[in-house]
């Protein structure tokens, strides 16, 4: 009995994962990679918040996944979320043919989102959007990064070869408020900061979805929208 206990919600957990990866519609999915700290209560909140958002309601389906582990560093948590990553890429590779998918990896979530679109076989299954974390080793995929001057990691993506820079409303100078405004327009009302990011950064929530294009009919689903290509 102890060991249905601790197995059935393993499968619970899975089963769902792998589902909902292989059964797309003809909208693409973006799966959301929230970065260190993000709760998957937060991710949730951020994929309903966007889910709701016209017209990316229509065009898209949206899910949000955390990563395990207080690490931060690519490496460690590549290799702390070794099942995470190995579950969504083979719930891709098997997915049908025609179904695409947005991989969104905000902050030390792009560690997971990178290395899950290096194992995609089928190239133009997916496409994968950077927000102000690492830039992808070997970019197999189609990828562009976004930041925001003056944010945790502006400087770092800047050698991104499609880079794009969008705005932070009432952030001022303060680095990690420009470092989640890319994922909540909210942040600067929130008053995110260093010291208590981990229970602001998705308060008054508005999903930012500049760096998605609001049409996914185009030939890029990750098409700039109100950024300009630049350095910070």
């Amino acid at each position: 009995m102890r060991s249905l206990q601790i197995v059935a919600p393993a499968i619970a957990f899975f089963f769902p994962l792998f589902l909902w990866a292989t059964a797309c519609s003809w909208k693409p999915q973006v799966l959301f990679f929230g970065g260190y700290g993000a709760s998957q209560f937060q991710v949730d909140q951020w994929a309903r918040n966007a889910q709701s958002t016209y017209p990316y309601s229509e065009n898209y389906d949206f899910k949000g996944i955390s990563y395990q582990g207080h690490v931060w560093g690519q490496d460690s948590v590549v290799a702390r979320n070794q099942s995470l990553i190995r579950q969504w890429v083979n719930g891709i590779n098997s997915a049908p043919a025609g179904c695409r998918f947005v991989l969104v990896g905000h902050s030390s979530g792009s560690a997971i989102s990178n290395a899950i679109a290096a194992k995609i076989k089928d190239k133009t299954k997916a496409q994968l959007i950077v927000l102000d974390g690492f830039i992808p080793r070997k970019p197999v995929v189609a990828t562009t990064c976004w930041s925001v001057r003056g944010a945790l990691n502006t400087r770092g993506m800047s050698s991104c070869p499609s880079h794009y820079l969008t705005g932070a409303a009432g952030c001022g100078s303060a680095s990690m408020c420009r470092h989640f405004a890319l994922v909540n327009k909210n942040a600067g009302a929130a008053g995110v900061n260093e010291n208590n990011y981990k229970s602001t950064a998705y308060s008054r929530l508005q999903a930012n979805l500049d760096w998605l294009a609001p049409n996914s009919s185009g030939t890029s689903t990750a098409a700039p929208r109100t950024g300009a290509l630049g350095t910070p």
